[in-house]
Parts: C-alpha cells; structure tokens; sequence
C-alpha cells in the first residue's frame, strides 16, 4: 500500500491535469466560438496535408442521348386604312391639349399618391424587419454573455482544481513516508 506522501502525490497530480485539461479546452471553445476566422496553423497544415494526399479520380462524362427542340411562330399586322377628316381648328387643338394636360395632370396625382403610399408601406416594413434584427441581436448577445459565464466559471473551476492539485503535491513532497 502507498504512503500517505505517494498517495498525495499522485492525487495532485491528477488534479493538476485535470485542470489544465478544463482550462485548455475551454478557452480552446471560447476561441472557436469567437473568432472562428482564426484557425491554428496545425489545423490549416493538416487541411493542406489531407488535400496534397487525396487521391483525385478522372471524371468521366458519358452522354447517351442528344435532345433536340424545336420552335416555331406565326404573326399577322392589320392596318386600318381611313379617309383623313379636315384638320383640326386652333380652338379644336388648343381643346385638345388642355384635355391631354389635365389627364396627364391627373395621373401624376394619381402617380405620386401611389408612390408615397408605396413609400409608407416600404417604410413600414422596413421598420419591422430593424425590430426584428434589433431583437434577434439582442438574443444572440445575451446567449454569448451566458456562454461566456459557464466559460469563466469553468475556467476558475480549473485553475482552482490546478491549484488543489499543486498544493497537494508540495504537501506530498513535504509529509514523510
């Protein structure tokens, strides 16, 4: 049976490992979750290596049947042929274009009520779809900042168990077998 200075010891020494083991893989996690545009330089020289080793097969395209289309069409032009009347008299004219005014008048009232309806509408969903975003950052900052408590707990979790282990260890070295 080990002495009470072994046993010590070895207790320490798991508890060292331990928690380096749950600090290292924690911040390993924060990292990744965090900045998932910075990979390793081991992770980037593996990825080459898998690459350079794959073995790449010829790729062979075998074309069994040619399809074929067909388009046709068809169209006629009709043309009305009329007597031209006399021309119109300047107040005829003059009646005419005041007509064509208004109309036009008309329809960029009508126009520029649509646009501005249109421009509410757009308005409006716009202002939903910044609320919704607003909402949906603030959901994933609060899901980060809890993420971030079980990290920092388990962080101090670990170096409090290092600590243990290290403590453990000096007083295994100090207690005589």
């Amino acid at each position: 049976m080990p002495c009470l200075a072994h046993s010590l010891s070895i207790v320490g020494g798991v508890f060292e490992i331990g928690g380096l083991v749950l600090v290292v893989a924690e911040i390993s996690k924060v990292q990744r979750h965090e900045f998932p545009e910075r990979q390793g330089r081991i992770r980037r020289s593996l990825a080459g290596l898998r690459q350079r080793l794959k073995r790449r097969r010829p790729h062979t395209t075998t074309v069994a049947h040619a399809g074929g289309a067909t388009a046709s069409g068809s169209g006629g032009v009709t043309a009305v042929i009329g007597v031209p009347g006399p021309p119109p008299t300047l107040e005829q004219r003059i009646e005419r274009l005041e007509e064509d005014f208004k109309a036009a008048a008309e329809a960029a009232v009508q126009d520029r009520d649509e646009m501005r309806k249109l421009a509410r509408e757009a308005r409006r969903r716009s202002d939903a779809v910044a609320r919704e975003l607003r909402e949906l950052v603030q959901e994933l900052e609060q899901g980060r900042r809890d993420s971030l408590k079980d990290t920092l707990f388990l962080q101090k979790l670990g170096t409090s168990a290092f600590i243990v282990g290290v403590v453990l260890s000096v007083a295994g070295n100090l207690v005589p077998c």
